[in-house]
């Protein structure tokens, strides 16, 4: 039995009937047909929604032709689409999420950062317990551990 779609012009509902006959999932068999057609045609929505166009544009191949039908009102649809709408509110929550935020990244950061400048300490004193390190002339050298998350 053969496995791959005949050649020829398929619209949706030729598709779902030869898959149909094949006992075939509809969604996926256009999926899949997608990856070996030459030209589609299909609703310009499917290619400017972003959530769409990330599932339909990565079953394509580079040199795909797609053909958007009924254009008219193009623009006013990828201003929609690659819009956002922020009220006060959301802002206001943004920004209490932020401090939030913030206070906690500084709070593990010195936590964390005490750590490791006793874990510095205890690998050093290590390596001059085994002769493997100079003792350093001052402490100084010893508390020279910055965070991580500070740099």
């Amino acid at each position: 039995e053969a496995t791959s779609l005949p050649s020829g012009i398929f619209d949706l509902d030729n598709l779902k009937r030869w898959g149909k006959g094949k006992g075939w999932c509809p969604y996926y068999l256009t999926r899949q047909a997608i990856n070996h057609a030459n030209i589609l045609v299909f609703n310009y929505q499917y290619m400017l929604d972003p959530k769409v166009a990330r599932m339909v544009s990565k079953e394509l191949e580079a040199e795909s032709i797609i053909v958007f039908d009924e254009a008219h009102n193009i623009d006013s649809v990828c201003i929609e689409a690659l819009s956002v709408t922020i009220n006060e509110r959301a802002l206001e929550q943004a920004t209490r999420s932020l401090g939030r935020l913030s206070s906690e990244v500084s709070r593990i950061e010195a936590t964390d950062s005490q750590r490791l400048r006793n874990e510095y300490r205890t690998l050093v004193n290590g390596l001059i317990e085994q002769g493997l390190l100079n003792t350093p002339a001052n402490d100084a050298a010893l508390t020279s551990v910055r965070s991580p998350l500070s740099f």
